[in-house]
């Protein structure tokens, strides 16, 4: 009886447990960007990319707010949520090798590449902000995903030194 009542107790409450399988917000932003983004806005030389993810901090502006989303507001500071994927690292195997190349963080020439951590910002809208870093200005593509990792939206930023 009392092996009945903790089999019951387990499928029971075990299947309120389980974990959902959230999308990879980052790979497909990074994806995106280069699929769709950067045909649009080609550079001129081959961009330096890290495997990295690069942590999201509030504080460090303009980078994270962006002006071009509509609405963009993150209402409580302390409750927003970063990186729900846990992932650290993005995956590079299928890169084209004309458009980039692979360096260790923070090494290599310009222009650069880092990608966010995504945030949710709201409860079905994730950003992940992929950064294209010149040596005298920089670039900010927003990319606005759900939570099924769907692209909304995206829009570009950025500053001139």
């Amino acid at each position: 009886m009392k092996k009945l009542f903790l089999l019951s107790f387990l499928f029971t409450c075990g299947l309120g447990i389980m974990q959902t399988n959230i999308p990879f917000f980052e790979q497909i932003a990074f994806d995106f960007y280069r699929t769709e983004i950067l045909v649009k806005n080609p550079v001129k030389k081959k961009i330096s990319v890290y495997e990295e993810i690069q942590p999201f901090q509030l504080t460090e502006i303009p980078f994270w707010y962006p002006r071009c989303i509509d609405q963009f507001e993150i209402k409580e500071h302390d409750n927003f949520k970063s990186n729900l994927s846990k992932k650290k690292v993005l995956n590079l195997e299928n890169l084209d090798h004309s458009k980039f190349k692979i360096k260790e963080y923070g090494k290599g020439s310009f222009p650069k590449l880092f990608v966010s951590q995504s945030l949710l910002f709201n409860e079905n809208r994730n950003l992940v902000v992929i950064q294209e870093i010149y040596k005298w200005s920089a670039t900010y593509y927003y990319i606005e995903l759900d939570n099924h990792g769907k692209i909304i939206d995206w829009c570009s930023g950025g500053y001139i030194e």
